[in-house]
């Protein structure tokens, strides 16, 4: 039996193992073969993606999404590479956000958080999608979103002043460090508008659809504009 492809899957989504040696092309016609024969298996389903065995660069992932897409219905959220290299590159990008402790000792959650999720985390948690509006997130660590965050956010939930909350797009305005709401200044006029963009750091940019990290400071929720963050590497 050809074992260069074998599909796997746990609670949070597919895991590809792919042969390292054999060529991409022909790796290909066998997960695309894999997963025709098992598309009644998994349904209409949205999960996540972690490929293992083989470092794919990002025109061959995008192929074997497409792959996927063509021959099932499984929406694939994200796509996690698991490779050493990789793994580390994308830790060290995070530790340009979190301290480094953070960044290494996070949990990585694969999905994204649907409304009328709760979900709690012991320690900092990475979101890989986005946190829709009636949802929410508890952790005394620091919270990482990939995606959209639109929903309620309590970091640092026992008294840990030094947590962090970051989105690419930040949408809410319900986001608590240590139990200290985020309370965004609200500009007045075109004006006001301007000067907030001017600013290193601002308490402002809730609904602004910008990347934002979100930290405690002087008893306050201080906000600052920042990079976006991109798992391409």
């Amino acid at each position: 039996m050809d074992k260069s492809v074998v599909i796997k899957s746990n609670r949070h989504g597919l895991i590809l193992n792919l042969d390292a040696e054999k060529p991409f092309s022909e790796l290909k016609e066998t997960i695309r073969g894999r997963f025709s024969e098992s598309s009644k298996f998994f349904g209409d389903v949205k999960m996540a993606l972690t490929i293992e065995g083989r470092t794919l660069n990002s025109s061959e992932i995008s192929e074997v999404v497409d792959i996927i897409n063509d021959t099932t219905d499984v929406e694939i959220l994200a796509v996690i590479d698991s490779s050493e290299e990789n793994d580390k590159i994308f830790k060290k990008e995070l530790s340009k956000v979190f301290n480094e402790l953070d960044a290494y000792a996070a949990e990585i959650y694969p999905l994204n958080v649907e409304d009328g999720m709760n979900l709690e985390f012991k320690r900092s948690v990475i979101i890989m999608g986005h946190v829709s509006k009636e949802a929410e997130i508890h952790t005394d660590g620091s919270v990482f979103v990939l995606g959209r965050l639109e929903g309620r956010v309590y970091a640092g939930e026992l008294g840990n002043t030094s947590a962090k909350v970051y989105a690419n797009r930040l949408l809410s305005e319900n986001v608590y460090i240590a139990d200290v709401p985020y309370a965004p200044d609200k500009p007045n006029g075109a004006k006001e508008e301007k000067r907030l963009f001017k600013r290193k750091r601002d308490k402002s940019y809730a609904s602004k659809n910008i990347p934002v990290l979100l930290s405690l400071a002087d008893g306050k929720v201080q906000a600052e504009r920042t990079e976006e963050f991109t798992e391409e590497k």
